[in-house]
């Protein structure tokens, strides 16, 4: 055990090809789990300078 949920996650992920748009979105995540956790769609699309979904 002894693992935190982001290297968890980290490690489930590796090995994933993701669309330049969709890691940062990951990347935005990942640096403040907490805030992404009650983030909106539209925040994380800004935070992460993504589009937002529609």
């Amino acid at each position: 055990m002894g693992e935190t949920p982001m290297s968890a996650l980290t490690l489930l992920c590796s090995g994933i090809q993701l669309y330049s748009a969709e890691q940062r979105i990951a990347d935005c995540i990942l640096a403040d789990v907490k805030w992404a956790a009650s983030a909106t769609s539209a925040e994380l699309a800004r935070q992460s300078q993504a589009s937002e979904a529609r």
